[in-house]
């Protein structure tokens, strides 16, 4: 490695997106919900119950534990007396939320100032430049950054803030001119290594993430398939196109000219914008069956316009027929006078995930899912029996339920179901998360042990190839690597090898301190070898399902009484809860091919968990007391998305 082991952790953290654990939500998305929910109540709208009012509250403590020190201080006192002083009976009334609504305008402009983001780069440098800090510490300090610098118009994704970051991280000829230490025109190859010492870089990325995302008048094209317009529509700051006039169509003129308050774009004028379509678009012949959106957005960040653009369009569509077959499609191509055009071509999104999931077919689960069906369900559903007909409807809900356009309507549509499958074991005055928390907590947990396992071993080999290059045999084959067909034979862990990876030298040997795989690695093995680690680890675990329930039930009730939860809340809670869907529908068609009592298989999980927890208070070794119970390994759960990024 070329960079240290801590910067080059730093920059793979950037590129990867700013992850965090799951029930860690940043300042600005608890803020914002906050705001939400005043708004909901100065609206003389019923705003969120007593559990939603305690749930939004205690994730606001949580999102200030969040927020390192340096950029606490940059935010100042302010800070912590809205945390302390923001009470869920403040927001019970219309005149309490008026409070905390004066409270949030005052406190809002200080935490996204350019020295609050300029203090939480100084945050992260000093997390992942000392080895010690843990890895969600690390990602913590980064979700905050990311937050402070979306919040000023920044875009983070692949081509935006972080790549220019990484670019400067690593010292290369582009991230120079990004930095301002080098002139454009000296330019040769981008990626020759420029020489920079490493305070230079590090404080050319802290005055980048203090800057204010650059704001333009922006026009956004889109496209859209099996549609179909007379030549041009207006509605608003939006125009339709039909796509076979493109360009000269749409040009002074052309076939549009002289249409009642039309006038033709200025940037087809503009080579810098014409440039970027394929010379061939006007022959595609899908073009007499395909519309262009433009979208006209004055004054706005540039690096939120595309995805202000297409939402907007999106919601023209469907409010404009809820019958619409028109399709958007990916990609879009956006202008602004000063910088004249960029984006990427226009693409099918459900062509590319077909090509993303395509398997072979040899390698397609669903054979070995045939073996594993029970035949007599198959010959009860064919006799009409109500016990197996109830389990595959339950099966198919949570398929329809993933098949939804939009987290919201996932979030809703999943927890009722939940709502629906666990009524008949709630005692009563209980609420359905009640149920959910007693019946499917355990199952999720195994299921997150298993993932756990499987993750700390790719800690393991990618850590020592990254230390020792590339070939990472050894590492491999402490873990147990050896991996079948992808999709047949998941990965086996050998859990007392992985425990002893470090029994014969120090584990700073094998991986490299300070990247990210060391620190994970580190845990896990004071996990896999001290029942007091093991211990707070499923403690934490629980109370991440326990957040994460909170949140949902939070969520769900948002979207059904129009109270706008955030869209990073949802996104924490949307794989959640398809996750506790799929329990709940695989355990319905075991039930009702094994002719068991509904939930008994839950509720056996619930009794392993806990004397899991009793073996390890009185000092079991963890290998045994919970990771190799046989439930541990989730096997049973195809497709979860529970435990570890």
């Amino acid at each position: 490695m070329l960079l240290p082991a801590w910067l080059f952790a730093l920059r793979d953290t950037l590129r990867a997106g700013a992850l965090a654990p799951a029930e860690a939500l940043g300042p600005i998305t608890v803020l914002t919900e906050l705001s939400h929910v005043c708004e909901t109540l100065l609206a003389g709208r019923a705003g969120p119950n007593d559990a939603d009012r305690k749930s939004i509250t205690a994730e606001l403590r949580a999102a200030r534990g969040t927020i390192g020190p340096r950029a606490a201080q940059a935010i100042g006192p302010t800070l912590d007396t809205f945390v302390r002083e923001t009470t869920a009976t403040r927001l019970e009334t219309a005149q309490g939320a008026r409070s905390v609504k004066l409270a949030l305008d005052a406190l809002g402009p200080r935490v996204v100032a350019p020295e609050a983001s300029a203090a939480a780069w100084d945050d992260v440098v000093a997390a992942f430049a000392d080895p010690d800090v843990d890895v969600d510490i690390c990602e913590q300090r980064m979700m905050v950054l990311r937050e402070l610098c979306e919040a000023r118009g920044h875009g983070w994704w692949a081509l935006g803030l972080p790549h220019v970051l990484s670019d400067v991280i690593s010292d290369t000829m582009l991230g120079a001119v990004w930095a301002g230490v080098m002139d454009e025109s000296l330019l040769t190859d981008p990626r020759d290594q420029a020489g920079m010492d490493e305070e230079v870089r590090l404080a050319a990325c802290r005055r980048m993430v203090a800057e204010d995302g650059e704001r333009d008048d922006v026009v956004v094209w889109l496209r859209f398939e099996h549609a179909y317009v007379d030549g041009w529509q207006r509605v608003g700051p939006v125009e339709f196109f039909h796509a076979g006039m493109f360009p000269d169509g749409l040009r002074a003129g052309g076939g549009l000219a002289g249409m009642p308050g039309y006038e033709p774009p200025a940037e087809l004028h503009d080579p810098r914008f014409t440039g970027r379509w394929p010379e061939d678009h006007r022959a595609d012949p899908g073009t007499e069956h395909a519309v262009l959106a433009r979208v006209r957005l004055p004054d706005i960040y540039v690096e939120q316009a595309r995805r202000r653009a297409r939402d907007l369009v999106t919601a023209v569509i469907e409010v404009a027929s809820e019958l619409s077959q028109w399709e958007l499609q990916s990609g879009e191509v956006l202008y602004t006078e000063k910088n004249g055009a960029s984006g990427s071509f226009f693409a099918d999104p459900k062509q590319l995930e077909r090509n993303r999931t395509r398997v072979q077919s040899v390698d397609d689960p669903t054979r070995d899912g045939l073996a594993r069906l029970d035949p007599g369900l198959v010959t009860r559903l064919a006799a009409d029996d109500p016990a197996a007909f109830e389990a595959v409807e339950d099966a198919r809900w949570v398929i329809a339920v993933a098949r939804s356009p939009s987290a919201a309507q996932r979030v809703a549509l999943g927890t009722r179901a939940l709502e629906r499958s666990l009524g008949a074991a709630r005692a009563q005055g209980e609420r359905w998360p009640d149920g959910v928390r007693r019946y499917l907590r355990a199952p999720w947990l195994h299921c997150a042990i298993g993932m756990w396992l499987e993750v700390l071993a790719h800690h393991a080999i990618v850590g020592a190839a990254l230390t020792h290059g590339r070939d990472s045999a050894s590492a491999e084959a402490v873990v147990g690597s050896e991996r079948g067909t992808a999709a047949r034979s998941p990965r086996s862990v050998d859990v007392r090898g992985l425990a002893s990876l470090a029994s014969g030298r120090p584990l700073d040997e094998i991986i490299s301190a300070g990247l990210m795989e060391h620190r994970q690695v580190r845990v896990g093995l004071a996990v896999l070898s001290d029942p007091t680690a093991a211990a707070r680890w499923l403690a934490t675990r629980e109370r991440r399902f326990d957040v994460l329930l909170a949140r949902a039930e939070r969520c769900r009730n948002g979207v059904i009484h129009g109270q706008r939860p955030t869209e990073g809340a949802l996104n924490t809670v949307d794989g959640f809860v398809a996750d506790l869907g799929r329990i709940v529908a695989r355990d319905s068609v075991r039930t009702a091919a094994s002719g068991l009592e509904p939930l008994a298989v839950l509720e056996g999980w619930r009794v392993g968990i806990v004397e899991a927890k009793a073996r390890l208070d009185a000092g079991d070794g963890p290998v045994e007391a919970l990771f190799l119970n046989p439930c541990a390994r989730g096997d049973d759960f195809e497709g979860s998305t529970v435990g570890e990024p």
